[in-house]
């Protein structure tokens, strides 16, 4: 089997580049391999599409999902498409906890929200964001899907913006020196962007000063 991200995540938001999961499709299809696609970070809405695959316009053998599928209930979740569906039966595979029964209906409450109406408009927020954060003068690019982004900034800050973020009441995160990732619930609203961007903006100029006077 070819297991993979289609955008990685904790490299730092990493988006497979163009055309790179139907190359991966046809070799497996070519060589009889599983294509395994790892969406737990990906899935469940979160890059404006329900699956991060579907932007490519190919379907895997199998799918994992987790995270946002139970919306902070842990949860995990395995889907096997065609013949790949036959490779798993009832008594092939047991779980101290699997099926457990509140984490199944807030999946259940999750899969009645996240409907086609609120992937758009995950994407649509998604858009939103990225334009603003390029907009500040210490990001390079905004690289990512939905609201799944990577925020690749000019100098090695990236630590202290996170450091910083707390202290103001913002939640982020440094997968590398230069790059931060920014995952908000899918719910945020137009004005909780506007506001991180307001924060972040400040941050930023805070953050460059600093580096300033050491160097």
């Amino acid at each position: 089997a070819i297991i993979l991200e289609p955008i990685q995540g904790e490299t730092g938001v990493v988006p497979a580049p163009e055309g790179f999961l139907k190359d991966i499709r046809a070799l497996c299809d070519e060589h009889g391999i599983l294509m395994i696609v790892d969406e737990v970070q990906t899935g469940v809405g979160r890059t404006g599409s329900f699956f991060a695959f579907e932007k490519a316009g190919i379907v895997p053998d199998v799918i994992t999902m987790a995270k946002g599928l139970g919306a902070g209930l842990p949860i995990g979740a395995c889907i096997g498409v065609g013949k790949a569906a036959e490779l798993f039966g009832p008594g092939s595979h047991g779980t101290t906890f699997g099926g457990n029964p509140v984490s199944c209906a807030a999946a259940n409450a999750v899969l009645d929200v996240v409907d086609e109406k609120f992937i758009a408009e995950v994407e649509s927020k998604g858009e939103k964001f990225t334009a603003e954060l390029s907009n500040l003068p210490l990001v390079d690019h905004v690289r990512g899907q939905g609201l799944l982004l990577g925020v690749v900034l000019k100098q090695s800050v990236a630590k202290a913006v996170v450091a910083e973020g707390l202290r103001n009441g913002l939640i982020l995160n440094a997968p590398s020196d230069d790059v931060l990732r920014i995952a908000p619930p899918l719910v945020i609203t137009e004005q909780d962007i506007a506001d991180a961007t307001f924060k972040l903006s400040s941050i930023f100029n805070t953050v460059s000063q600093q580096k300033f006077s050491y160097t």
